[in-house]
């Protein structure tokens, strides 16, 4: 635990360690300390951004459509300079596990924190950010992980921490895997702690030994590069009404385990996520379930939660088998055979695929689309209209709305929009937290004061 650093004492830290940076606008002063605390600090996490793009200054410092900047305070440039983009609080780490944070707090584990499971505890408050300039989908470059190693020293040595008080996003928050290496797999954090350990322990004044200069590598055919067909404006709006529409996606992700954003790219590329009848007559809902292969027909339309469940059952089913987010997409355009064994055949996995960039294009809408995804479900669905008394036995769209939102309450419920006893025994609790009640029906009636009470709690702020 310790009080931020000063951007003064920053800056010292930084020549100290021979961290290359350059400071950018008013990043002093730009922060989101209006929107909740900033400190006490307890660690330094890792992102990727999901884009090779030269430059990403002005998208950090001033953020994405729904997610305002700084999204971090060190921007990772390609050639290893840092940009500093802000200081204060950063919409960077999002919400996380609460047993990571008193991991990292005592900097007892072992290799690895945790297992993050949770996203119940502010991460922007508690810890400094990096945005590493790559896609995830490769290796950063050498110089961004040279400087990376002292970026996360002179943090260290600011505050007597040791290496374990450095985690990657994946190691924080459910769903991510930044920093990554190849698609949908993060880094050996472990290893980059032990190179941070290493460079603590060496003398900070004395620059790297130069390297032996290195042929370039050859291009890996089986690489593929993510570079999404549409640009952000389109894909923000399509975002924006699947998430009206179709609020459960992202927690379907999460269920699966799947990256952030991942259902929503995938149906951006088969649908611009739209539940329709498409591919001549074969393809069903945002997801396109194929009726050659699959038992569906027009009626696969009326349940879209459905449909996300089995595209999820389906992706997740793929990267169990191949170990590779690339892969796994294209097999959901091209079947798992065929691209399997085009990789086994030194191929790209979108060789075989439609317009033979399908995992690129889903990879690159990810991406970008992650950005506009919430980290979670907001706690209360939005609704209008009259909201009738509910009893023990009801079934319908009112019963599952309820179910919905007392699961985002906390209650382990499933949602079955029927009026059961399990739902009962939530609602009792529900009754008895929030209005200080004890339900004379155990719960079995849910009634007026408890939906002006639900509509009452607004949406939680990002």
């Amino acid at each position: 635990m310790a009080t931020p650093m000063s951007t003064t004492k920053l800056l010292a830290q930084l020549r100290k360690w021979g961290v290359p940076f350059k400071e950018y606008k008013s990043w002093k002063t730009h922060n989101r300390n209006s929107k909740g605390a900033w400190g006490p600090v307890h660690g330094f996490m890792v992102h990727h951004t999901g884009s090779d793009n030269a430059d990403q200054r002005a998208m950090l410092y001033n953020g994405l459509a729904n997610l305002p900047g700084p999204l971090c305070h060190f921007g990772l440039a390609q050639d290893g300079t840092v940009h500093l983009v802000g200081w204060g609080r950063a919409n960077h780490a999002g919400s996380g596990d609460p047993d990571v944070l008193s991991a990292v707090i005592a900097e007892s584990y072992g290799k690895t924190p945790p297992a993050d499971n949770q996203a119940t505890v502010d991460g922007n408050s508690r810890f400094y950010g990096v945005e590493i300039w790559y896609s995830g989908s490769h290796k950063m470059t050498d110089a961004q992980y040279a400087t990376l190693r002292k970026l996360s020293a002179a943090i260290c040595d600011a505050h007597g921490w040791s290496a374990k008080s450095v985690i990657g996003h994946g190691e924080w928050q459910p769903g991510k895997w930044d920093p990554g290496h190849k698609s949908g797999r993060m880094m050996d954090m472990a290893a980059v702690r032990s190179d941070i350990a290493s460079t603590l322990s060496g003398k900070a004044a004395t620059p790297p030994a130069t390297p032996p200069a290195t042929p370039p590598a050859k291009p890996d055919p089986a690489t593929v590069t993510p570079k999404s067909r549409e640009p952000l404006s389109v894909l923000t709006a399509q975002v924006s009404a699947a998430m009206s529409a179709w609020p459960f996606i992202r927690d379907i992700e999460l269920a699966a385990g799947l990256p952030k954003g991942l259902l929503f790219a995938v149906g951006s590329r088969e649908t611009n996520l739209k539940n329709l009848v498409g591919d001549g007559g074969h393809g069903f809902g945002v997801w396109q379930r194929d009726d050659r292969w699959w038992p569906v027909d027009s009626s696969y339309l009326s349940d879209v939660r459905v449909q996300a469940e089995d595209a999820a059952t389906l992706i997740k089913s793929h990267l169990t088998a191949t170990d590779d987010l690339a892969t796994a997409v294209a097999a959901y355009n091209a079947g798992l055979s065929a691209v399997t064994a085009a990789v086994k055949a030194g191929q790209s996995p979108d060789s075989v695929t439609t317009g033979r960039d399908y995992a690129a294009d889903v990879l690159g809408r990810m991406a970008m689309m992650s950005g506009q995804v919430p980290d979670r479900v907001v706690k209360w669905l939005p609704v209008s209209g009259h909201m009738p008394e509910l009893r023990h036995g009801d079934r319908g769209w009112h019963v599952g709305w309820l179910q919905r939102n007392l699961r985002r309450f906390g209650h382990d419920l499933k949602v079955t929009e029927v009026y059961d006893d399990a739902t009962a025994k939530a609602v009792h609790a529900f009754y008895a937290k929030e209005l200080d009640y004890k339900t004379t029906t155990a719960g079995k009636v849910f009634g007026a004061d408890g939906w002006r009470r639900v509509l009452s709690i607004s949406k939680e702020a990002r």
